[in-house]
């Protein structure tokens, strides 16, 4: 039994060559995946409603058809001949303020997560990988970095169901001793195909326009597709690692002001940051509407990754300006 009150595997992965089943693998974080996994030398059967080299997914992966998010679909075919399985598949980015729309998140985020994993144990896979969010454990970190310790108190639907299917994949690891449970909470994760905030202000600093950000004093915490992808490779090679909760991040937090300074620099630009008082901000974008998008920017949300690189011997390969610059490289 680890730290985190999940139960350790005595079942774990083979070495190379294992076939790794992906879910959500024609999504942004799945599509980089497939090509980590294959480099790494791992087979994979990719999960998705497109086609193989459709949108960015890779000929070389096996496809098969999403069974669907009833009680009644059938993974057994999917997960027939695999070793482990990655989770990335669930609604993110959508309007909750519905009852319709938060029984569609519990019903695809969690409970079809948890079938899919009981699925999973029943078959034999020995890993099981799930893409979790630190919007499991809060939307801002104040002044101390938020770890796999810290208080849970999510603040959005999103954040809940995450939470929920935590919970839910917590209790299987406890009861099945061949499965072993990574839950992985990245931050917000940036790089090539990127959409939504990160992508609309890589635009604005692109185009030189002066930002009223200056003032802004916070600590960030991001995570490169390219980092959070080799992370999961990571969990797939360590074997011995036992089942757990883990935050995974870049190596370093920035401030808002940093990250626009980098976006530039990027870009071949000066950062043109106007130092305006964040109280102002905060009036003008409770004034428009904008206050989420303002406590994005203006709040901290520092994670710390210290325990998983610590437990899996691993440090992030690539830099924030690296990764900026092969986010703008190949989104254009």
């Amino acid at each position: 039994m680890d730290g985190t009150g999940i139960a350790d595997s005595p079942n774990p992965i083979p070495a190379a060559r294992a076939l790794v089943v992906v879910t959500g693998a024609g999504g942004f974080i799945g599509t980089h995946l497939l090509r980590a996994l294959r480099e790494a030398g791992f087979r994979t059967r990719a999960v998705t409603r497109m086609r193989a080299g459709g949108a960015g997914l890779p000929d070389a992966a096996e496809t098969v058809p999403h069974p669907g998010v009833s009680p009644q679909a059938d993974w057994r075919p999917i997960l027939a001949g695999a070793q482990a399985v990655v989770h990335l598949a669930g609604l993110a980015h959508l309007p909750v303020d519905d009852r319709a729309m938060r029984q569609a998140l519990r019903r695809i985020n969690v409970l079809s997560t948890h079938r899919l994993a009981g699925a999973a144990a029943d078959a034999g896979i020995a890993t099981f990988v799930f893409m979790s969010s630190i919007k499991a454990v809060a939307d801002h970190s104040g002044d101390q970095p938020l770890t796999e310790a810290s208080a849970t108190r999510p603040e959005d639907c999103y954040g809940l169901a995450k939470r929920a299917a935590e919970r839910r994949l917590e209790r299987l690891a406890r009861r099945t001793a061949t499965m072993r449970v990574l839950i992985l909470r990245p931050p917000l994760v940036y790089g090539p195909g990127v959409g939504a905030n990160f992508a609309a202000l890589l635009r604005l600093v692109g185009r030189g326009l002066p930002l009223p950000l200056g003032a802004i004093e916070n600590r960030r915490s991001l995570v490169y597709v390219g980092n959070l992808t080799a992370a999961v490779v990571r969990c797939l090679e360590r074997a011995e690692v036992p089942s757990g909760i883990f935050h995974v991040s870049d190596r370093d937090a920035v401030s808002t002001p940093e990250l626009v300074a980098a976006m530039a620099r990027a870009q071949g630009r000066s950062a043109r940051l106007l130092p305006v008082p964040p109280s102002w901000l905060g009036y003008a974008a409770a004034v428009t509407g904008r206050q989420a998008q303002f406590q994005r920017l203006a709040q901290s949300l520092e994670v710390s990754s210290r325990r998983f690189c610590e437990t899996f011997e691993w440090q992030p390969p690539f830099s924030l300006e690296q990764g900026l610059r092969a986010t703008l490289k190949g989104t254009g």
